[in-house]
């Protein structure tokens, strides 16, 4: 087993607790077409960070949207969410 020189009790973890629900103001900081896992698909991962005033400035949120993909429904679903973004 590796050694490591670290105690994680030193370390304050409170940053990585769940967002809490609600509306928050944020910005794309990052963006990236990729193939899908299996290759037939194409998705885009976004990097978001917020912010809003409050205990989740400065928080990254990352997501996936299916923007090709086999499965209508999920393309459909994946070309939903990039239109709603846009539209915010």
């Amino acid at each position: 087993m590796a050694q490591l020189n670290f105690n994680a009790a030193e370390i304050d973890t409170t940053s990585r607790d769940a967002i809490p629900s609600g509306t928050y103001e944020a910005v794309v900081t990052e963006s990236e077409m990729k193939a899908t896992k299996n290759g037939l698909g194409m998705g885009i991962n976004l990097t978001f960070e917020i912010l809003s005033d409050g205990p989740a400035k400065g928080r990254k949120v990352f997501v996936w949207i299916n923007y090709e993909n086999q499965r209508a429904e999920a393309q459909r679903i994946g070309r939903e969410e990039l239109a709603s973004l846009c539209k915010a």
